[in-house]
């Protein structure tokens, strides 16, 4: 019967998930700094156009519309877990300019993040601490 038969992906399918997966560890491991297309793209093996098209077809998101999820997610567990200044906590995110950040933080968590930080339920291991130095949040 159907149901006990093995589903295998195809090689497409299979290619499919290990492009989305570079690009998806790429765009997670370097969205503390500014990228640029033809980055991501040959992190994929793929011309900055090719991805565009792909990355949309398999997420339903722009590759900056998944940066920015990325970065905006970042920032809310440093909002969470540390007294850092959100103007650090943008920077340190990959996000150069203050206004953008806010802007971006708004449109995809509805709410500011002095206000996002005020609400948050703190961790249970205790309050909130300074965040370590990194080498790249000079």
């Amino acid at each position: 019967p159907l149901a006990t038969r093995r589903l295998s992906l195809t090689s497409r399918d299979r290619d499919t998930d290990r492009r989305m997966n570079d690009v998806g560890t790429f765009l997670r491991t370097h969205a503390h700094r500014p990228l640029r297309l033809a980055e991501v793209a040959a992190a994929a093996s793929m011309s900055p156009p090719t991805l565009c098209r792909f990355f949309r077809r398999t997420t339903g998101l722009t590759v900056w519309q998944y940066l920015m999820e990325v970065r905006i997610a970042a920032a809310c567990h440093k909002l969470r877990t540390t007294d850092d200044r959100v103007i650090d906590i943008a920077h340190a995110c990959g996000f150069a300019n203050i206004a953008h950040f806010n802007r971006t933080f708004r449109s995809l968590r509805g709410q500011a993040p002095t206000s996002y930080r005020a609400t948050a339920v703190e961790p249970a291991s205790g309050p909130r601490r300074p965040a370590a130095q990194d080498a790249h949040s000079s």
